[in-house]
């Protein structure tokens, strides 16, 4: 009986803790994307002072979730996203429209793989 109940605890720390990693990959995809798409716009537009402050803003997001999503993700899936927006904030500082629409592109492909790879899905368990 002890060991069910050790066991039993065991299994709900692990439920816990899965739940507590898949909000977190969550909430920093939902926040990256929203703001890679909002200096999409922002480019697409011209307006160079939004998309400076927007790019700024991605940036702080991604240096904010960083460390955690370390803790649970490898550096093959963390660094596309961190190489790719350091390349944004150079193009923003450019002021290289087309560049930077083709850089946002990419890192939003590189932001929806993290989140795919780690959703809870069939194809992942298998």
């Amino acid at each position: 009986m002890k060991r069910a109940l050790i066991a039993a605890g065991i299994l709900i720390v692990m439920c816990i803790s899965f739940t507590f990693f898949l909000i977190q990959i969550r909430d920093a995809y939902s926040e990256l994307q929203t703001l890679a798409d909002q200096t999409a716009r922002d480019a697409a537009g011209d307006d160079w002072e939004s998309t400076f402050s927007s790019a700024e803003k991605l940036s702080d997001a991604w240096n904010r979730r960083k460390d955690l999503l370390l803790r649970f993700l490898g550096h093959d899936q963390t660094d596309p996203v961190e190489i790719s927006i350091a390349r944004v904030n150079e193009l923003v500082r450019q002021k290289n429209s087309s560049d930077l629409l083709v850089e946002l592109s990419e890192l939003s492909i590189n932001i929806r793989r993290i989140w795919s790879s780690e959703a809870l899905s069939i194809e992942n368990m298998f």
